[in-house]
């Protein structure tokens, strides 16, 4: 399959190119054709195996729930934090945001 070899090379380029310069400029990935043939071999197995997950999903009695922000009571504010690290330690990075009834 001509397309997923191609979107699957040009994945792992850019993942290896960012191993390089963003962790460890010494990184040359080991025979990287034969890892793109494997790894699309290995896709394409699994993408003809039968989809046991969604039999199971079709069996689970499973509802769904559209869940949405809404905005706080008059007079009250709301605060919603996310945070994340590269490694523990390692550099982090957090943000917030406040919001009013407005």
């Amino acid at each position: 399959n001509w397309a997923l070899k191609f979107s699957i090379t040009i994945w792992w380029l850019w993942r290896w190119r960012n191993i390089r310069c963003l962790e460890n400029p010494e990184f040359s990935p080991t025979q990287p054709v034969e890892f793109i043939e494997r790894y699309t071999k290995t896709i394409l197995k699994a993408l003809d195996t039968p989809d046991v997950l969604a039999q199971n999903q079709a069996r689970s009695n499973k509802t769904e729930a559209f869940i949405q922000w809404k905005v706080p009571p008059h007079d009250w504010v709301k605060l919603n934090i996310d945070g994340a690290s590269r490694g523990n330690p390692g550099p982090a990075g957090c943000g917030g945001v406040v919001r009013d009834s407005a």
